[in-house]
């Protein structure tokens, strides 16, 4: 995408949408960090055939990128043009912009990304990881088309919900699929009403750091309260919630129903 943003466009465009992605790159960082940690018991599990303890552990793994991955994603959206000018300079506001359009990449990534390192590759399924991964960079190269950084946008989003839908279509009948896209809208919509709420903080304000101080604070009280509602109340599956409360040396325990 640099590449060809760099050959039909400006030097100044080319580095706009760079540092805008360097930004949303580092929530994917931080989750598939986790990813690659838990990846070598996952494939020692796949190894034995303990089938159980492996969908187990995928299923929470999967529930905690999907809740990790909107957050970051909705959140970042509406910092955004407050963070690049403040972080750059304000000769950098485009920047905002880029970074509030790339935002949906970090979703596509962390659930395409989770999805990777804790099944395809633990159960030695390259040849999707290669199909998924050409047909994306394929995608890339055709949408790129001559409308400055703008173009790179469309062309990045298109490719990585292109490699994620892929790697999710192939591998839907063996694991539970529909149910990690019904997790992921969900945590979708709640970020869309976190979202709401903290972007109009903005008005409220005139000084950036206090501006993005608070959205970040009661972005995340708002997020947090939302999906442990959705996790005890509606998906009655708070694993993750009990492995918070066990961190934070909290002795309340939610049951599985």
């Amino acid at each position: 995408d640099k590449l060809m943003l760099g050959a039909m466009n400006t030097k100044e465009e080319v580095g706009f949408y760079t540092y805008a992605e360097r930004i949303t790159q580092i929530p994917n960082t931080l989750i598939l960090a986790l990813d690659s940690v838990i990846m070598p018991r996952m494939s020692n599990l796949l190894a034995k055939k303990d089938s159980d303890t492996a969908v187990f552990l995928m299923d929470n793994v999967m529930m905690f990128a999907m809740l990790m991955a909107a957050a970051m994603s909705f959140g970042l959206a509406a910092v955004g043009p407050t963070f690049a000018p403040w972080f750059y300079g304000a000769e950098f506001s485009r920047c905002g912009l880029f970074i509030v359009m790339l935002s949906p990449i970090i979703i596509f990534k962390g659930w395409a990304g989770a999805l990777r390192t804790q099944y395809i590759i633990p159960a030695k399924k390259d040849r999707i990881y290669i199909i998924s991964l050409t047909s994306g960079a394929i995608i890339n190269f055709i949408l790129i088309p001559k409308i400055e950084g703008i173009g790179a946008v469309i062309g990045t989003i298109v490719a990585e919900l292109t490699v994620c839908s892929i790697q999710f279509f192939m591998v839907r009948k063996e694991v539970h699929v529909t149910e990690y896209i019904k997790n992921g809208i969900s945590f979708c919509l709640i970020g869309f009403v976190m979202y709401i709420v903290i972007s109009n903080i903005r008005n409220v304000f005139d000084i950036p750091l206090v501006i993005m101080g608070v959205q970040v604070i009661l972005g995340s009280i708002i997020y947090m309260l939302l999906a442990v509602l959705y996790m005890i109340k509606i998906k009655k599956n708070p694993t993750l919630v009990n492995e918070v409360l066990k961190l934070l040396h909290i002795k309340k325990k939610f049951e599985m129903k």
